[in-house]
């Protein structure tokens, strides 16, 4: 890992961030409310719906920060919102749906407002990307409270750069923390550069039971993805064309080639044509990934973009070998672990022979091992603790009057 991202990991101890979290409390007790005036307190704002990578990274995260801080956590309703129904100490705002965009965005602003008023008003925000810094923005302006972006993309689109440059002139106090060096790249190109932070990774729960390599000639190859092109479900079609002869099966999770796009109807034609409709097994959607990895002996992500790749992360945690695509983003991902397994997007074939010498148990345990011990650097506590210290930073410099932490 380059140095800036994995840096703060190492310096950073329990007692230092306990240390800061106590001094925070003692500067603004007014915020924490009657039941939490020992504690400071957090808004974590995720926009969107569905259990995609970011939605996953917050599950992970909002138990882990609610050990030390208070934590209200806003999300539409579903996957998010769901998994935090079991833990009490975590009050649940409810946004819209983004299916009509400035409907949505309104009634989310109105909710946010109105769910943070009195012993609500957190001390910061946490915005768990572009989307949630938008609907939690006029609440920040209008309470100065200051806001963490967790940034988790491979790309800025025209709008998310016109409202983050928006927020910024009108006076949001924002810091936008990406995931890797290729995020931050990304914001740097988007002309964001004078409101990046330090690099804050995706954090991953590693099992404590891994997936166990099997001897049988026969191996279950695993995809887990979205309907969008950029996960690249037709290179997956090209690989496994070429491995057609071999004792693999082919689990498809995330995907149903009856309901989603014409792109995935497309693959599934053209699997047919080919004469391999038979080897791939259509799993569909499943809120279980868990239960999905340990069906597998090997992941391939033939992604076209990523910004870190959290499935790859999740595959190598639970300790299976991934060959995944050779790309930015997940090339960074990839480096943590020695010997790990890419392929150029346009040499399938060399993605085939991988998976080829992967019949060798030796290999498999071997990249099994290496990968789940290259995720605890990546552990949630260890990015909850990282976290936490960049919450007092973000309050620190909105309290000096500084509008963003640059270039760490």
């Amino acid at each position: 890992m380059h140095p800036d991202s994995r840096a703060p990991l190492a310096r950073l101890s329990r007692r230092m961030v306990a240390q800061q979290e106590e001094a925070m409390a003692r500067r603004q007790p007014q915020m924490a409310g009657p039941e939490g005036a020992s504690r400071p307190r957090v808004l974590m704002v995720h926009a969107l719906g569905g259990m995609r990578g970011p939605a996953r990274s917050m599950a992970d995260l909002a138990p882990a920060v609610a050990d030390r801080w208070t934590v209200d956590l806003a999300a539409p309703t579903g996957f998010l919102a769901s998994a935090m129904a079991d833990k009490p100490s975590i009050d649940v705002c409810t946004l819209p749906s983004g299916r009509f965009r400035p409907w949505a965005w309104i009634l989310g602003v109105f909710r946010l407002q109105t769910f943070a008023r009195g012993r609500r008003l957190p001390h910061v925000i946490h915005a768990n990307g572009l989307s949630a810094l938008n609907v939690s923005a006029p609440l920040a302006l209008s309470r100065r409270i200051p806001v963490l972006v967790h940034f988790h993309g491979y790309e800025v689109g025209r709008r998310a750069r016109w409202l983050a440059r928006l927020w910024r002139t009108v006076g949001v106090r924002f810091v936008l923390h990406p995931v890797s060096h290729r995020s931050r790249d990304v914001l740097v190109a988007a002309g964001l550069s004078s409101s990046i932070g330090e690099i804050l990774p995706n954090p991953i729960a590693v099992p404590e039971t891994a997936v166990q390599p099997t001897t049988r000639e026969g191996l279950n190859v695993g995809f887990v993805g979205s309907p969008s092109r950029r996960k690249g479900l037709h290179i997956l079609v090209d690989v496994i064309e070429g491995l057609r002869d071999e004792p693999f099966s082919w689990l498809v999770f995330g995907i149903d080639p009856s309901t989603d796009s014409p792109y995935v109807r497309s693959c599934e034609r053209s699997l047919k044509e080919k004469g391999l409709a038979g080897l791939v097994h259509w799993e569909g959607r499943t809120k279980d990934v868990d239960s999905a990895y340990r069906r597998m002996d090997v992941l391939v992500v033939p992604s076209l973009k990523e910004s870190w790749c959290r499935v790859a992360m999740e595959g190598m945690a639970i300790g299976l070998p991934v060959v995944g695509t050779d790309i930015p983003g997940m090339r960074e991902l990839f480096a943590e672990v020695p010997g790990a397994l890419t392929f150029p997007i346009d040499e399938p074939q060399t993605g085939q022979q991988q998976l080829l010498e992967l019949r060798n148990v030796e290999l498999r345990r071997e990249l099994s091992d290496r990968g789940r011990e290259a995720m605890r650097a990546f552990e949630v506590t260890a990015i909850r603790d990282q976290l936490l210290r960049l919450y007092v930073q973000v309050v620190d410099a909105g309290s000096a009057g500084s509008q963003a932490l640059a270039g760490r």
